[in-house]
């Protein structure tokens, strides 16, 4: 690239000299002058065009990355709001269901009716335009509330000590609990 816009450079300046010295004694230009002239006149279009190609191939991938930027960002928000609801549904329905159960544990049923709860109750705190985002980005939402869901009921269950939202093992607060004053820890 660079070696083609010198050659450019170089070939511009020749025709430039050349141009100075194809005027007639009387001052008028000759014809391989007004050629040169227009030949030029072509030549710094075709440089414009060139600079805005690449202006435009800059913006394209400033584009994507905040494109992803903002997906990441998205993902972010629906992970949260799958821990929140998966929380909520541990201490407001799991819990009791549990302690009902002969076995103390979930019928197939009831799993299925907490999935189905779980899907209503994170669409209905997702907002539109990250669903949207996540939507255009050819994301399948269910699948990514499902996959989240189980990978933070297996966190749980393997560390008994967490409780079902512990904002500390979310890295974006970086140890801090979001909404709890600092003083009331």
């Amino acid at each position: 690239m660079k070696k083609f816009l010198v050659l450019i450079l170089i070939l511009a300046i020749m025709l430039t000299t050349t141009a100075c010295a194809t005027v007639n004694a009387d001052g008028t230009p000759t014809v391989y002058g007004v050629a040169i002239e227009q030949g030029l006149g072509v030549a710094a279009r075709l440089m414009e065009a060139l600079v805005m190609l690449f202006a435009a191939w800059v913006l394209k991938l400033i584009g994507k990355r905040k494109e992803l930027q903002n997906t990441q960002s998205a993902l972010t928000i629906l992970f949260e709001l799958v821990r929140q609801t998966v929380g909520e549904l541990q201490q407001l329905v799991v819990d009791d269901a549990k302690a009902l159960a002969e076995d103390g544990r979930l019928s197939e049923t009831q799993v299925y009716e907490l999935n189905a709860k779980l899907h209503e109750i994170v669409h209905r705190k997702l907002d539109t335009a990250t669903e949207d985002l996540l939507v255009s980005a050819g994301m399948d939402i269910n699948a990514l509330i499902t996959g989240a869901a189980e990978d933070w009921i297996n966190r749980v269950k393997a560390t008994p000590e967490v409780i079902a939202y512990n904002a500390s093992l979310i890295p974006d607060y970086q140890g801090e609990n979001p909404g709890v004053e600092k003083g009331a820890e």
